[in-house]
Order: C-alpha cells, then sequence, then structure tokens
C-alpha cells in the first residue's frame, strides 16, 4: 500500500516574501546611506575642489537620471533569463573601472 504524506506542497510555508523583505531593508540600507552621505559631503566638496554646488550635485543628479533611464532596460534583461550575464558583465566593468582608476 502507497502511504500519502499528510503535508502537502501547498502547506509549507512562503518564503518568497522574507527574499523580498531582506531585499527591501539592503536596497534601503544602500539607498540612505548614499544619498544622505552625498548631501553632507557637498559643502566640504566645494571647498576642497573649489567647485560650485551645482558642479558636485550635477555626478549625482547624471547617476540617478542614469538608474531611471537604464532600470527598465536592465529589468527587462533580467526577467528574459540573462542575469548571469548581466552579474559578469557588472562585475568585470567594475573590475576595469577599479584598474582604469589606478592608473
Amino acid at each position: 500500500m502507497e502511504s500519502v504524506s499528510p503535508v502537502s506542497p501547498t502547506d509549507a510555508p512562503f518564503r518568497g516574501w522574507s527574499v523580498v523583505a531582506a531585499a527591501f531593508a539592503g536596497q534601503m540600507i544602500f539607498s540612505s546611506g548614499t544619498f544622505a552621505l552625498y548631501g553632507l559631503l557637498v559643502i566640504p566638496l566645494t571647498q576642497t575642489f573649489d567647485v560650485s554646488r551645482g558642479a558636485v550635485s550635477l555626478g549625482q543628479a547624471l547617476g540617478m537620471l542614469m538608474m531611471g533611464i537604464m532600470g527598465p532596460l536592465i529589468g527587462h534583461m533580467v526577467d528574459a533569463g540573462y542575469t548571469r550575464r548581466m552579474m559578469l558583465f557588472g562585475a568585470f566593468g567594475f573590475g576595469l573601472l577599479v584598474v582604469l582608476f589606478a592608473i
């Protein structure tokens, strides 16, 4: 006689929301640290490099613009199944920038 498990797969707790909560918390920590620290450093950067606040803030403004433009494209590529390629491209690009900054 075949035994039947008393617990069906639908009775198992859904763990996806814990992943969403962890990603949300990580993004909040990263974003708040990035934007808050940038705002705190505007005046020291303007004094150190003798430039206007607009010139210093242009870097963050361009970064936010690029995030807004590239977000849908990156989201589409991840949904299409190119996650591993995107991660490799990002790691290679980051490594290349580190080498270029060292020169």
